[in-house]
Order: structure tokens, then C-alpha cells, then sequence
């Protein structure tokens, strides 16, 4: 579950990079992180969470897209009280959509995916 986890990091991470934002792991924390710049903090930009149970996986991830820190202030992103959150219009204004991100995403999901589908289809 772990590789699955850091595989949806990594295509997030390429997604964008591509668009010029820097962003990476924080160690001990999971999703992806912007890291501390001037008077801002660590901040979160896409949360990722994967859980089992009853033989029923539920999984999934949210990238900050056109969200504004003015309506999340009070937020405290998984907990972490020294960390932020971010999004990608406030990190690098434009016109931006989630349909557009989500376009621009899937070949990073389906390069980063294809070693664990690669792998259950082998233990299959």
C-alpha cells in the first residue's frame, strides 16, 4: 500500500514540476508538500489517503486546485499544526481548471501506476 502511496506522489510531483512549481515528500508525512519559503510554512498541496478494510479498499487524493488559504485558514492540514495548505492558483496564478489538471495528470498516473499494475498482474 505504501508503493501505492508514493506512486500517486510522484505523478503528482511530475504534474507539477511541469508546471514550475516545486514541490516534494516531507519526511514522516504523507502527500505532497511545498517547502517553507520566507515567512511560509511547509505547505500541503495534495492529500492522499488509502485505507482497507472489510476486503474494501477506498483510496484517493486531493490536489488543491482553485482553493483560496482564506476560506481554509482554520484547517490544520492531517493534524500537522506547523504546516499549511496550498493550491496551485495561489502558488501560480492563472487560469486554471480541475478538468485541465486532471487532463494534465492522467500520463503522469498512468507512468507512475504501470510498475504496481506491472507487478499484481506477475503475482496474479
Amino acid at each position: 500500500m505504501v508503493d501505492y502511496v508514493r506512486a500517486l506522489e510522484s505523478a503528482v510531483i511530475a504534474l507539477l514540476d511541469g508546471y514550475g512549481i516545486v514541490s516534494g515528500r516531507v519526511e514522516g508525512r504523507t502527500g505532497v508538500w511545498l517547502s517553507a519559503t520566507g515567512s511560509l510554512p511547509e505547505r500541503k498541496i495534495c492529500a492522499i489517503g488509502v485505507r482497507v478494510a472489510r476486503r474494501t479498499t477506498m483510496h484517493g487524493f486531493a490536489l488543491n486546485v482553485l482553493s483560496s488559504a482564506e476560506r481554509f485558514g482554520n484547517i490544520v492540514p492531517c493534524g500537522i499544526s506547523d504546516a499549511g495548505v496550498t493550491s496551485i492558483i495561489e502558488e501560480l496564478p492563472g487560469s486554471w481548471s480541475v478538468a485541465g489538471v486532471a487532463h494534465d495528470l492522467q500520463p503522469h498516473l498512468e507512468r507512475a501506476l504501470a510498475p504496481l499494475r506491472e507487478a499484481a498482474v506477475a503475482v496474479g
